[in-house]
């Protein structure tokens, strides 16, 4: 088998665990290594027609289901709309103390939504003020959860300037990054790609996606909250707030209660520059599935040779 159909195939297997059919321009972007469109396009058409992916209307997937495709275009026609207000509730969480950078993540940055979907945010804040920065956002979020706003503010992953750097280097995480869409803080997240250069190893096509980002300060009320706790004060906050939150999810770890999505209460990292899920709880889950259907086309494609013979 050609090197590029086995890039090929690896972009299928890891969004058939979403199932989600990928156009060729999606694959192009995921692979692993750098083809020409002309190789690419030929060991598709050669997989295609040897039946071990499937096209449907312009989409490719190990599995031939058309319900998976109308639910694509589905979501797709979703995210337009949500794509539009997730760009306005950014410009209005940077006007937030401390935050210095917002993108869109999680699957609305695929270009993913259902009606009633989270709209998902990545932040990077001030180095030292990560806690503060997101005690004051929760504030916030209880009363928007009051008026039925909760789904519009997903912030479930936070790091400071000195965190730009992110730790779990895998397929995974490299596609999280390389789909972030970037709306506030165009020097906070030039910095950001620069530390994680790592992922041009999974995706040698990721470039960095900064032309869009804007570059809003905060305003006034910003700029005095940001003084009003700086110094010692702030510091001393700032600590306290770390320590109560890493408590706090220890003791619900401890009580093993799951959500309805299988998410365990308290399963979050509170680092003193990091808040964020702890990532054996669903990355290590998602790589080992990732394996599994690595492993079960293949066998597909080892079924399909003996067939030819």
């Amino acid at each position: 088998m050609h090197p590029a159909a086995k890039s090929i195939l690896k972009v299928i297997a890891y969004f058939d665990l979403f199932n989600y059919p990928v156009t060729f321009d999606e694959i192009i972007f995921f692979l692993d290594h750098a083809y020409t469109e002309a190789e690419v396009s030929e060991e598709i058409q050669l997989l295609v027609s040897t039946g071990i992916i499937y096209r449907m209307n312009n989409l490719y997937a190990a599995n031939p289901d058309y319900a998976f495709v109308e639910r694509r275009l589905a979501g797709n026609r979703q995210a337009e709309k949500q794509l539009k207000l997730a760009s306005k509730i950014a410009r209005f969480l940077i006007r937030f103390p401390y935050i210095r950078g917002v993108a869109i993540s999680g699957s609305l940055s695929k270009n993913f939504a259902y009606k009633g979907s989270d709209i998902d945010f990545f932040i990077i804040t001030e180095t030292g003020r990560l806690w503060i920065a997101r005690f004051i956002f929760t504030c916030f979020f209880y009363a928007a959860k009051l008026v039925g706003l909760k789904s519009w503010f997903c912030l479930n992953y936070f790091i400071d300037t000195a965190a730009a750097e992110i730790p779990e280097k895998n397929i995974y995480t490299a596609i999280e990054i390389a789909t972030l869409m970037p709306k506030q803080g165009p020097q906070v997240f030039r910095d950001f790609y620069r530390k994680n250069k790592w992922v041009q190893h999974y995706l040698p096509n990721h470039a960095s996606p900064l032309r869009d980002v804007e570059d809003c300060k905060g305003g006034l009320v910003k700029a005095f909250a940001e003084w009003l706790l700086s110094g010692k004060m702030g510091d001393k906050f700032e600590n306290f707030l770390c320590v109560f939150y890493r408590n706090r999810w220890q003791k619900l770890l401890e009580k093993k209660k799951f959500a309805k999505n299988g998410f365990q209460f308290g399963s979050y990292i509170a680092g003193v520059h990091v808040c964020k899920p702890m990532p054996h709880y669903f990355q290590s889950k998602l790589l080992n599935r990732f394996d599994e259907k690595l492993k079960e086309i293949e066998g597909s494609i080892t079924l399909a040779q003996q067939v030819a013979v």
